[in-house]
């Protein structure tokens, strides 16, 4: 019964997923690239429905580069995180943990493509 209670109490957190053209290692980078935190919250909580919500741009020493345009689409999903253990040891029957962390609405994503340069 209390299982389902936690379930429960994570369904009703709404997460934004935020599909980045990059590999993701640290959080802070993540949000450098996307101009802060103040910009996320910003480009979130805008009403516009423009293609255009979010920008990402990826540091680089050329002023002419234009950042990503990501746009937002609304996608119903969950997300959810599998932990495996690394040792290779096995908790009771299982190698890996799966928990519900929320449900997910809509995402912004940088499907557009990006100017390139050729030298």
């Amino acid at each position: 019964m209390s299982s389902t209670l936690s379930l429960d109490s994570r369904l009703n957190k709404e997460l934004i997923c935020i599909e980045l053209p990059c590999i993701v290692k640290s959080k802070e980078t993540a949000l450098k690239i996307l101009g802060g935190s103040d910009n996320v919250k910003k480009s979130y909580l805008s009403e516009s429905r423009n293609a255009s919500v979010m920008q990402c741009c990826f540091p680089s020493d050329d002023p002419l580069r234009t950042p990503l345009s990501g746009e937002r689409v609304n996608s119903p999903g969950i997300l959810i995180r599998i932990r495996r253990r690394k040792d290779g040891k096995q908790i009771g029957s299982n190698m890996c943990s799966v928990e519900i962390l929320g449900i997910v609405r809509q995402r912004i994503r940088f499907h557009s493509p990006s100017d390139f340069q050729v030298e």
